[in-house]
């Protein structure tokens, strides 16, 4: 009798830690998804500033700015795995991003091509041009939000 006490608690706490591990592999997808996003409105921050310089200055800051921006916009959806729906840390992703994959995946498009939009004008736009390219991605950043993120987290 004791022995089947002690495997089925031996069994219980197994349960318990593989959740756990489980847990930590979502949560830290959820941690590394918004470093990526601190990250993204950072090179936005940038972005802003660097727009009205002379196209000689602007150049090669834009062009590390949008890679960047790039590289943590894939980051960060990438992160955004089934799995990382209801982990039990605190985020601002709204639970329409998992019952609404495709427009999720619209939005991650639209921001997409209006980040290489912005990447075409950097080179050879003026900075009038390369403003109304910032703003078309600044409105795909916000489109996003208002759809897919949580004011209050959960």
């Amino acid at each position: 009798m004791r022995y089947r006490i002690l495997i089925g608690f031996a069994g219980l706490v197994w349960a318990g830690t593989s959740g756990a591990v489980a847990s930590g592999a979502a949560d830290d997808q959820v941690l590394a998804r918004q470093a990526a996003m601190k990250a993204m409105e950072a090179a936005m921050s940038d972005l802003r500033r660097v727009a009205a310089m002379p196209a000689e200055a602007r150049r090669p800051r834009m062009t590390a700015d949008i890679a960047s921006l790039i590289a943590r916009s894939d980051a960060a959806w990438a992160d955004f795995g089934p799995d990382t729906a209801h982990t039990g840390r605190r985020s601002s992703a709204a639970r329409k991003i998992w019952s609404n994959p495709d427009g999720f995946r619209a939005a991650q498009t639209n921001f997409s091509q209006a980040v290489g939009r912005l990447s075409e004008s950097a080179d050879a736009g003026s900075p009038e041009v390369v403003g109304e390219r910032l703003h078309e991605v600044a409105t795909a950043c916000s489109g996003c939000h208002r759809n897919f993120r949580s004011l209050f987290g959960f």
